[in-house]
């Protein structure tokens, strides 16, 4: 299975923890490692317009509630997943531009010039501290 499978799966249905479980068993990295791979070609699709908001929101969510569930939150996944939870409402009365492009957009193009940029930050805890 490659990523642009579960791409594909997120646009179609809700992906379960038991998805997530499955994608990473089958690659020799680490889990965190895979995970904050899979952070920044989500980014890296949505931020080019191959992924949806949607699909992408679905699979940032399922990514998250693994990692916090299994190691270490990468801090790119976690950034990833604020970025596209800031999407999912409108946190005041201003209605224009969406809240996808009033937060989203711009937070993943920011993640992606920071890491393209080498600024790779620990993951963090699941108890929410920073591992150094």
């Amino acid at each position: 299975m490659e990523f642009v499978d579960l791409i594909q799966e997120a646009a179609k249905r809700q992906l379960s923890l038991a998805d997530i479980a499955l994608y990473c068993e089958l690659f020799a990295v680490s889990t965190a490692q895979r995970l904050e791979n899979c952070a920044i070609e989500l980014a890296r699709g949505y931020a080019a317009g191959s992924v949806s908001y949607e699909a992408a929101d679905n699979l940032a969510n399922v990514l998250f509630a693994y990692a916090a569930q299994n190691v270490a939150i990468p801090a790119v996944l976690f950034s990833v997943f604020q970025a596209f939870d800031a999407g999912e409402f409108y946190p005041d009365e201003i209605r224009s531009p969406s809240p996808e492009e009033r937060f989203t957009r711009p937070q993943i193009n920011a993640i992606l010039k920071d890491y393209d940029n080498g600024n790779h930050l620990p993951a963090c805890s699941t108890s929410g501290e920073q591992k150094l």
